[in-house]
């Protein structure tokens, strides 16, 4: 727990600095060639929550993180040389990249993100 509160208080640091808490950046990986994903830190940490995920983004969207739909962009490349794009918000990330939702720290980041007004009519588009 000491190393979760470091690393919050770090962010907090950071921030305090400067840091853009919706500074966006790309991930792709080996297993989905075909496929990036353009997102910020709140949608990373949905994902890949833990255990101080969910304080993580109660700092983050007080310090302006986006939790709609725009907080990510994922191009899917077609095997026809065209291209799909979706927008998932963290809430999306949360529900649809979780390997194992039913964790508690996916709950708990579920609920960080509802309590902070992220709705489930608009997770993705």
């Amino acid at each position: 727990r000491r190393v979760a509160e470091a690393e919050l208080r770090f962010v907090e640091l950071a921030l305090t600095r400067g840091a853009d808490p919706n500074r966006v950046f790309t991930i792709s990986n080996l297993q989905t060639a075909g496929q990036t994903h353009d997102i910020n830190m709140v949608c990373t940490i949905s994902e890949l929550p833990g255990w101080s995920s969910s304080r993580l983004i109660a700092l983050l969207i007080r310090w302006g993180a986006g939790i709609d739909h725009r907080a990510s962009k994922i191009t899917k490349m077609l095997e026809d040389g065209g291209k799909e794009v979706y927008r998932y918000s963290p809430l999306a990330y949360a529900i649809l990249y979780a390997t194992r939702f039913r964790r508690r720290q996916h709950r708990a980041v579920a609920i960080a993100l509802l309590r902070a007004g992220a709705s489930l009519d608009a997770v993705a588009t």
